[in-house]
C-alpha cells in the first residue's frame, strides 16, 4: 500500500509554510481559527466549536459571512468571500486578516476581509 502526502506548501501571500502561515500544512488533531484585526488585536476559536457558516451575497456590493461556533458568532464583511466559504467547510484557514480596504487596488486575488464582529451567543 502506497502513501501520498499532499503538499500544501504555500498559502495566499505565497509564502512557504512555517511562522505566520495563513492555512494549515496537512492534518492534525488541533486546529483553530484566529481573527486578526489592523490594530494587532487577535482571538481565535477552536474548529471543534464551529456549527455552521453562511455565505451571504445579497448585497451588490461586498460579501458577507456568518461564522457560527458554539459560543460566539463572527461576522465577516468583505469581497470574493466564497472562496473563504469553502476554505472554512474543510477547515483550512488558520489566519484570517482584517484587510485595510483603502489600500485595495482593484486585486482580484483571493478574498478580502473589510471588518471582523465578533459577538457572544
Amino acid at each position: 500500500m502506497s502513501h501520498h502526502r499532499y503538499d500544501f506548501s504555500t498559502n495566499f501571500t505565497g509564502t512557504k509554510n512555517g511562522g505566520d502561515d495563513m492555512c494549515y500544512a496537512d492534518a492534525g488533531n488541533i486546529r483553530n481559527l484566529c481573527f486578526v484585526w489592523l490594530d494587532g488585536r487577535r482571538e481565535f476559536f477552536n474548529y471543534a466549536y464551529l456549527v455552521s457558516v453562511v455565505l451571504d451575497r445579497k448585497d451588490q456590493s461586498f460579501d458577507r459571512l456568518e461564522i457560527r461556533f458554539t459560543s460566539h458568532i463572527i461576522h465577516l464583511t468583505g469581497y470574493q468571500l466564497g472562496g473563504l466559504f469553502g476554505l472554512l467547510m474543510n477547515h483550512i484557514p488558520r489566519l484570517i486578516h482584517q484587510t485595510d480596504y483603502r489600500y485595495l487596488s482593484g486585486d482580484k486575488a483571493g478574498y478580502h476581509v473589510k471588518d471582523i464582529l465578533v459577538t457572544a451567543v
